[in-house]
């Protein structure tokens, strides 16, 4: 029986996922604990069945370089993603493709896969915050990147004085009711919310009708505070990272480097 191990390695989390020939796919995540992310072994012996094939998308070139040599010391194949012009419908909106994110390529491309024919705006609420506009084409309209809410949250404690310890206590908590607020840590926490929302709603009047597909590690606490129609799909790199290992199977996208 051959299995597939996908790891999305972003700047504070990983996350996995193992797919196999038969039965429901397991998955998990963890907190990024140090250069190589994550423990292997660890992983390699919590897994029902061990992975024949390891599939990598990283943000971070560290803990993916690490992985491929663990893998290959292992002798399992592993390959990392890349962003391309053009894949499975979907056409990358940048000027240079190899630009974009990986992340965000395979977030575009998870969402393209599972609703096809659809417009939407698709959000990776992670340590970075993204936004990007995919039109029903397939057609990848570009995006902006702003900093995410515990990253603004540890900015303020990092750069000010007195904020620290209420940015501390912001970058957990959730939104408070209102627009404005009477004490230092929800006031925080609500500039905060009023950056991220922002920067989303500056977009929507342009495309009212799009929903928003949300993933990431703040995608629940950013649902939250949307107004509809918006829904959370924390699996949406794992699901375009299993489409490009499909695709790459059978074709020239395998990459060992």
């Amino acid at each position: 029986m051959s299995s597939s191990l996908l790891l999305d390695i972003g700047n504070s989390r990983l996350k996995w996922r193992l797919e196999a020939d038969i039965g429901s796919p397991a998955s998990g995540a963890q907190m990024s604990t140090g250069p190589d992310g994550m423990d292997l072994d660890g992983l390699l012996q919590s897994l029902s069945t061990p992975p024949t094939e390891a599939w990598i998308s990283s943000v971070v070139a560290a803990p993916a370089q690490a992985l491929m040599r663990g893998f290959g010391e292992r002798g399992i194949a592993a390959h990392c993603a890349r962003s391309l012009a053009a894949l499975d419908g979907l056409t990358s909106g940048y000027s240079d493709p190899s630009q974009l994110g990986v992340d965000r390529f395979l977030a575009l491309l998870g969402a393209h896969r599972r609703w096809p024919g659809q417009n939407c705006v698709v959000v990776d609420a992670g340590t970075a915050l993204t936004v990007d506009l995919l039109r029903d084409d397939g057609q990848h309209l570009g995006g902006c990147i702003l900093p995410g809410l515990r990253l603004m949250a540890a900015a303020l404690a990092g750069g000010t004085d007195r904020l620290g310890p209420h940015s501390q206590v912001a970058k957990t908590a959730a939104a408070a009711p209102g627009t404005v607020a009477d004490h230092t840590a929800a006031a925080i926490g609500l500039g905060i919310d009023h950056a991220v929302l922002g920067a989303i709603e500056r977009i929507r009047p342009s495309h009212p009708a799009w929903p928003i597909l949300i993933c990431g590690g703040d995608a629940d606490r950013l649902a939250d505070m949307l107004s509809p129609p918006c829904q959370v799909h924390h699996g949406l790199v794992l699901d375009g990272l299993a489409r490009y290992a499909e695709l790459a199977r059978a074709s020239s996208l395998r990459s060992t480097h």
